[in-house]
């Protein structure tokens, strides 16, 4: 339905799982063949199940006590007739099934339990159970045997048993006739059986057997109150005791709070610290770098100095995770945060991770002409990393697209002047080809070192 399959087998209720032949009667049944004989489905209960309405299917099943001379129905071929007669192949030859004429079994089976044995010892036999039994403690295993009574096919009665106080879903026994609990609990409890006729129909009422089961003497109230009077005197002399240590222990505390104290400012400066870089390069990270940024700003703007950035984009960098993994990838930004830092090297620029696969190199102090050698010189060291990288579009391995901003700091601009000026700057490195340097606001003019290594 709607492109959805839903999938039945005998643990839902179906005769048999090997179909030959599926035909439909005028009632709405399914009527089918397999090698156990032949089945009949509601097929209702089918779409119920479907729907998730029901999770358990009724099959009535029809073998040689029903007149098949074989129950092997090993074949296709089956059909329907005008009059709603419905003929099935077997080995045996041809059976006719005629749904309209046959007769329903309307009288549910009565129900009997007949025996309930307690650690192999009988507690009732052979009579109906009535009443309800005192079981002693530390009993382990309690087994009832039931039975209904149907002659028109016994092997056909199905069971449902459920075991109140202890279980609130009905166990579908099918045809076996014994159900098994152990180590239960303290507590009150009714065994109630129910049974169908081979036509399905049920006696509601069935069985039951009532009994309960008796406390070990550590599951009694006297057991409780003793060991409620215990922990009251355990507690009086733990309250004196605590009392005597509790005054010790202040002193104590007393002398620690200075160096928890201190420990606690230490603790913080790591937290602060650990905030301001990225988890994975241990690196600045974007925090780091606008706070910097904005400090070094207005330093520049009291100064008059130039401040330079370098935005940095590994080139083709989902295309190296498509190719090698995110956990190589990590590696690789590693190993390209390993050559930034061996190249820039004055006490104050700063290396920060931008975002994902981009970084940012602040420069206080230096001049255009002088960021863009930088630049280039951290494009060349990448290249002569020779981290391997076959999804590149540009080379075989990783390379760097790298924009330069240079600006003196005036009263009406700010931050975002040079960051945009520099993220320009990379774009032109990528509009250009990748795997370049531009500087400020020479889109598409960067050009492409000629230097190149074999790697």
């Amino acid at each position: 339905r709607d492109g959805e399959w839903t999938v039945l087998t005998t643990k839902n209720g179906l005769f048999d799982k090997v179909i030959y032949q599926v035909l439909e009667d005028d009632s709405g049944n399914f009527w089918m063949s397999s090698n156990r004989g032949i089945f009949r489905v509601p097929k209702q209960e089918l779409n119920d199940l479907a729907d998730g309405k029901i999770d358990f299917i009724t099959s009535t099943s029809y073998g040689k006590g029903d007149g098949l001379k074989s129950l092997e129905c090993n074949g296709s071929g089956g059909y329907k007739t005008q009059n709603g007669q419905l003929w099935f192949p077997t080995t045996k030859g041809a059976v006719m099934v005629d749904p309209n004429n046959i007769e329903l079994n309307e009288l549910p089976p009565p129900v009997y339990i007949e025996d309930v044995l307690v650690n192999d010892e009988a507690v009732i036999k052979d009579r109906k159970a009535t009443g309800s039994l005192e079981l002693k403690s530390g009993r382990s295993r309690c087994e009832f045997h039931y039975t209904a009574l149907s002659f028109v096919a016994p092997e056909k009665v199905r069971f449902k048993y459920r075991l109140e106080g202890f279980e609130e879903e009905w166990i579908k026994a099918g045809t076996r006739r014994r159900a098994y609990y152990t180590n239960l609990p303290h507590g009150s409890y009714r065994f109630h059986v129910i049974a169908c006729n081979n036509d399905g129909v049920w006696n509601e009422a069935g069985d039951s057997f009532e009994f309960d089961v008796q406390p070990r003497f550590h599951e009694t109230y006297p057991f409780y109150g003793l060991c409620a009077l215990g922990l009251i005197l355990i507690g009086a002399g733990f309250f004196s005791l605590r009392v005597r240590r509790l005054k010790a222990r202040q002193r104590e505390l007393e002398g620690l709070v200075a160096q928890r104290t201190k420990q606690l400012e230490t603790a913080n400066q790591t937290l602060e610290r650990l905030a301001s870089l990225d988890g994975l390069t241990g690196i600045a990270n974007r925090r780091s770098l606008d706070t910097v940024m904005e400090q070094e700003w207005k330093r520049a703007l009291r100064s008059g100095q130039p401040l330079s950035l370098i935005l940095i984009d590994i080139d083709f960098f989902k295309k190296y995770n498509d190719t090698y993994g995110h956990l190589q990838g990590d590696d690789c930004l590693k190993e390209v945060v390993g050559v930034l830092n061996a190249n820039v090297r004055r006490a104050g620029d700063l290396v920060a991770r931008y975002g994902g696969e981009e970084f940012a190199v602040l420069l206080p102090g230096m001049e255009a002409q002088e960021a863009k050698q930088l630049a280039e010189q951290l494009r060349a060291g990448v290249v002569n990393a020779c981290i391997d990288h076959a999804g590149s579009q540009v080379t075989d391995h990783v390379t760097l697209s790298l924009g330069v901003g240079t600006i003196i700091p005036a009263p009406d601009t700010s931050t975002a002047t040079l960051i945009s000026m520099a993220d320009e700057a990379l774009y032109g490195a990528k509009a250009g080809g990748r795997n370049r340097v531009v500087v400020g606001e020479e889109r598409g003019r960067g050009e492409r070192s000629a230097f190149s290594v074999q790697c």
